[in-house]
Parts: structure tokens; C-alpha cells; sequence
């Protein structure tokens, strides 16, 4: 994120960094800012998984009023911790709370929703994707995005994939757009992003 001054939250070229060289967010950005309106003013979203904030922000930048989610590590430079010292920096005015998404309160209501890198991370996905039901107003919209595979497949007992124990559930594309579908979203369009990930922009009936 620049934060003016010409300084930036990450360094490219710093070795040292998570994932050195690559812009991830700005690159998935690229491709699912498309499909979202450009003019969100009088729009409530919520981006579930918020990580440091950065589609929270791009969200903001287009009028909207926002709400970030995130499990708070605890630490200094944990992700709330990020999103919160961009949001000063800024002046952004996002509202970002240490929740997981299953303890937002019942009735809280969203013209538009974010669950991007977030599926696959829940442990319970069929909680998670009436819970995303919950928070979509009929008529409102939803952008989930994904690690998929072209099986389904079931990580257990610390498995994890590739390495990684917190994920639990990696759909196939298909998979994902019926269970999407049982769970009243109509998926409007939808596009891989990079390898082995996909997005689905879907609209609430």
C-alpha cells in the first residue's frame, strides 16, 4: 500500500519479505476490480479475512462504507495491527474489528461481501457459507475467491495442503459454484486468477 511520501508498506526488492517481488494483492486486484462497481457510495461492505486491509481500503477508496474482520494474532505486526496503522496513516475511516466471521452478530446486513483466500481456511465451510447467506441482503453481492484443485479434496488430522495445516477444504471449481449456489448466491461470472486459484462474483437471491 503507498502511504504517501513515496513510502510503501512492503519493499519488493527486500529478500527478506514474505512472498520477495510479488505484489500479491495488487495482482489478484487487478482482475476482480473489474467486476466490482466503481461508485459504492451508500453501500455497507464487509471483507471477511481482511488480512492488513488492503481490499478494505480499495473498497473505501470507491465510497464505501467498510467493515474489516480478522482473527487478531496478538502480536505487533500482526495483521489487524497492519491494517489498523494504514487506516491512521491514511485517515481511511475503515472499521476494522478483531472477529471471526461466524460471531458477527445475527442481522448485521451487507450491500457487498469479500471472502477472498478465505474458504479453504474454514474449518467448518458449510457454517461459514450460511453464515456468508446471513450477512448478504437479498440482492446484494458476493466475491469469493479461492484455492481450488481440480479433485475436491479434504485436508485432516494437521495434513494440511501443501504444508499448510490451517487449510481444511480445497474445492474443486465446480464444487464451489454448486455449493455457492445451494446457498442462494447466483455466480454471475467467474475467472481463475493465477494457478489453481478462482473467483466467483455472485449475487444473492
Amino acid at each position: 500500500m503507498p502511504l504517501g511520501d513515496g513510502i510503501f508498506t512492503k519493499d519488493l526488492n527486500d529478500p527478506s519479505n514474505s512472498f520477495p517481488g510479488q505484489n500479491i494483492p495488487w495482482f489478484t486486484w487487478d482482475r476482480i476490480k473489474r467486476v466490482i462497481p466503481r461508485r459504492l457510495a451508500g453501500w455497507r461492505v464487509l471483507d471477511v479475512g481482511c488480512n492488513a486491509g488492503f481490499y478494505s481500503f480499495m473498497m473505501r477508496e470507491r465510497g464505501a462504507d467498510v467493515v474489516g474482520i480478522d482473527i487478531d494474532q496478538g502480536t505487533p505486526g500482526s495483521f489487524l495491527a497492519q491494517a489498523r496503522f494504514c487506516n491512521e496513516v491514511l485517515g481511511a475511516g475503515v472499521e476494522f474489528r478483531d472477529q471471526d466471521m461466524l460471531d458477527v452478530p445475527e442481522g448485521s446486513s451487507f450491500d457487498l461481501v469479500l471472502f477472498l483466500g478465505v474458504f479453504y481456511h474454514v474449518p467448518n465451510f458449510c457454517d461459514g457459507l450460511v453464515k456468508l447467506e446471513s450477512l448478504t441482503r437479498p440482492g446484494g453481492y458476493l466475491v469469493a475467491e479461492s484455492q481450488v484443485n481440480a479433485r475436491s479434496l479434504t485436508c485432516y488430522e494437521g495434513k494440511g495442503f501443501r504444508g499448510d495445516p490451517t487449510t481444511f477444504f480445497v474445492p474443486s471449481p465446480a464444487v464451489l459454484r454448486t455449493l455457492l449456489s445451494e446457498h442462494s448466491f447466483k455466480v454471475k461470472k467467474e475467472f481463475p486468477v493465477g494457478q489453481e486459484r478462482h473467483v466467483f462474483f455472485c449475487r444473492r437471491r
